[in-house]
């Protein structure tokens, strides 16, 4: 649709995927300055224009312009109201973290803790 071979659509994707991941970092942050609500009508406005975008626009400008839009929409963490309202938190760092990554940071501090106990060595 949009004209591209196949390793600029890979360049694409690529630059997609990765800021998936980073933008947590910085979109978190300015969720918890928003608050909850705000920062969650921000994220569904965005979402919503960028997916539009894709569905409406076949040229390379916009659907770069979707993408993008989805990136900062989808990267909005928890504010501080809700977590305040839960009962169980699980902190695995201050910083908000992509679902992925946090799996795996999990993972990791499991597999530190099950081997530190059974007494094998973990650092060297």
């Amino acid at each position: 649709m949009v004209g591209l071979d196949d390793v600029e659509s890979g360049v694409i994707a690529g630059l997609f995927g990765a800021l998936i991941y980073l933008f947590p970092f910085f979109t978190g942050a300015v969720a918890d300055r928003m608050g909850f609500r705000n920062g969650l009508m921000l994220a569904f406005a965005l979402l919503t224009v960028g997916y539009g975008t894709l569905g409406v626009f076949s040229t390379l400008g916009p659907v770069l312009v979707g993408l993008f839009l989805i990136v900062i929409g989808g990267a909005f963490g928890l504010g501080r109201e809700i977590l305040e309202r839960s009962s169980l938190k699980l902190s695995l760092s201050p910083m908000t973290l992509p679902h992925e990554i946090a799996r795996l940071i999990l993972a990791e501090q499991l597999y530190r803790a099950l081997t530190i106990l059974r007494g094998l060595p973990y650092h060297k």
